[in-house]
């Protein structure tokens, strides 16, 4: 082996470490974009939205939307 790929080698628990330090920042990241993602959620939702609302106005219907149940908003 070379001294470069000496130098790089690492015990498994070093390993163990940088995976976990890894894993918590994703896991913050993915809360962080939730949260912001949540505060924006109207905005999203009509920008979303808008397409199918201007298509129920040009054919004469009410582009209210209703929801049934408690999830199909999301989906």
């Amino acid at each position: 082996m070379t001294d470069a790929a000496e130098s790089n080698k690492m015990p498994l628990l070093d390993h163990l470490i940088e995976l976990r330090q890894r894993l918590f920042y994703s896991v913050v990241a993915l809360i962080l974009a939730f949260l912001v993602c949540f505060y924006f959620s109207e905005a999203l939702f009509d920008f979303l939205a808008q397409p199918l609302t201007n298509l129920l106005i040009e054919i004469g219907q009410d582009p209210t939307y209703y929801y049934t149940h408690l999830l199909e908003k999301f989906f």
